[in-house]
């Protein structure tokens, strides 16, 4: 017996390798299409070509599968709200070049009750199955990918524009999360100048350690999670003890979700250290 069981389609995502958190799919009919041939239950499969042959069904895993129901049609027949575009998350995020969408049922093969004529007149047979061919034909308007959303982190800093050797300079930074999405596991590594002598540290959240090689002294300040739109800050006092252009570097950078703008997760101070 036909059936559209198994019946797929593959996409090849644009752009390369992407994070795949979520997808929208959409069973809507154009006018003229059968109700019943509709998309009613799917899986997603996914294949990385960067570790497997994508051109091969081996190369894909199953990533998804949906409720039986998903596009929630019933008797006696599915309607458009039924059909329209909805959001499937998945339960971790996957890695892909390509996405398969594979048909497990149609409205007519998955509603409850309408594949066999269930009515007396003998001279219709009223069943999906056993009286059309509405169980071998299936229509999926859209299938869209989405990324997890992802953190921007930024950090400025502030100093002393001069100072004569041997004085304290004070050092701000301000690490800021411009979101959309929280950040966790934040940490800011600042450098001080050149034989520059440490003095003190205070951070508005986290801990903060400090550590010396060949004459420059690193920060790093572990601040923890960061919610989107907040900010930390750190203030560093040093004493300079080199004469000439002092440089003070700060980076930011975060263990999840991600970062979408790199080019602001650096700042840089130069002071100018006089006799």
């Amino acid at each position: 017996m036909p059936s559209v069981d198994g019946t797929t389609v593959t996409v090849k995502l644009g752009g390369g390798a992407h994070q795949i958190s979520s997808v929208r799919v959409s069973a809507m009919l154009n006018p003229g299409q059968n109700r019943f041939s509709a998309l009613r239950k799917f899986e997603l499969w996914a294949c990385n070509s960067a570790t497997a042959d994508c051109s091969s069904d081996a190369g894909f895993s199953n990533v998804y599968t949906s409720a039986d129901d998903a596009f929630p049609g019933a008797r006696p027949r599915p309607v458009s709200p039924d059909l329209i575009i909805r959001t499937f998350q998945l339960s971790a995020p996957v890695t892909a070049t390509h996405l398969r969408l594979v048909v497990k049922t149609n409205q007519c093969t998955g509603i409850p009750g309408i594949q066999t004529d269930d009515d007396n007149d003998p001279a219709n047979d009223s069943g999906c199955v056993t009286g059309s061919a509405r169980d071998s034909e299936v229509r999926a308007a859209e299938l869209e990918a989405f990324s997890p959303p992802t953190a921007d982190l930024s950090v400025t800093k502030t100093g002393p524009a001069t100072l004569k050797v041997g004085s304290l300079a004070t050092y701000s930074i301000t690490v800021k999360n411009d979101g959309p999405a929280a950040a966790s596991g934040v940490v800011a590594i600042d450098k001080l100048p050149f034989k520059a002598e440490f003095r003190s540290v205070k951070a508005s959240q986290g801990t903060c350690t400090k550590a010396t090689v060949n004459n420059v002294t690193s920060v790093t300040c572990k601040l923890g999670s960061m919610a989107s739109g907040s900010t930390a800050t750190i203030t560093i006092v040093a004493k300079l003890r080199v004469t000439g252009t002092a440089t003070n570097t700060v980076s930011v950078s975060e263990a999840s979700p991600g970062d979408s703008n790199s080019s602001n997760d650096t700042a840089t101070w130069n002071t100018t250290v006089t006799p």
